[in-house]
Order: structure tokens, then C-alpha cells, then sequence
């Protein structure tokens, strides 16, 4: 799989967009990093973030709600979901196999 193509992501209620700064190209089992460029603040505004490595999720995965400070939510009623884990995911060769740094990581499932 590649994909490549823009992406933007705007996080409502303040409409606020986090660019990625250009064209990305993503093969599977690609990361993607990026330092957010902030727009549309006035006055500026602090950057909400998670620390997922003590989130502790468990040994298994776990549907959530919301992460612990709530930053990450999940939205019911549809077929995608962001799940907590601790461990590989649940599909072999789908995602990694623990996380890069400290206990946990989420991930998202589209089927």
C-alpha cells in the first residue's frame, strides 16, 4: 500500500489546524511524525497532548471512551475505532509489537 497526498487535521470546537507542512509519501508499516504549525488561534492556545506510556491500558486491547485527560475520544456508532494497548495488536502484521516507548500506545481500526 502507498499513499500519498495532503493531509490536514482541524480539531473542533476552536477550529484550530494542525499542518503537516506538504506532501507526505507513507508505504506500510510507515511512521508518521510531525511538529504541528498551529493557525487560527487568537491568542494562542495550548497544544492539548497525551503520555500514553502511562496510560495503562493492560495487556490486551481495550476499546475506550476517551484516554485519561479525555484529549483522544472515541465517537460511537460507527465501524472505526481507536483502541489502548499494551502489547502487538490483535491482526498479525497490522501495527507493531509494543510499544516504542514506555508501557502503552493507541491505535486506530478501520473495518
Amino acid at each position: 500500500m502507498f499513499l500519498e497526498g495532503s493531509v490536514t487535521i482541524t480539531v473542533e470546537p476552536n477550529n484550530l489546524t494542525a499542518d503537516i507542512g506538504g506532501d507526505r509519501a507513507l508505504c506500510l508499516g510507515d511512521s508518521l511524525n510531525f511538529d504541528a504549525l498551529i493557525s487560527g488561534c487568537t491568542p494562542s492556545t495550548t497544544i492539548n497532548s497525551e503520555l500514553f506510556a502511562s496510560s495503562s491500558y493492560g495487556t490486551s486491547r481495550t476499546n475506550f471512551s476517551s484516554t485519561p485527560t479525555g484529549f483522544w475520544q472515541n465517537v460511537s456508532g460507527d465501524d472505526e475505532q481507536w483502541f489502548g494497548e499494551s502489547n502487538a495488536t490483535s491482526t498479525s502484521g497490522t501495527g507493531p509489537n509494543a510499544p516504542n516507548s514506555g508501557n502503552d500506545y493507541i491505535y486506530f481500526d478501520g473495518r
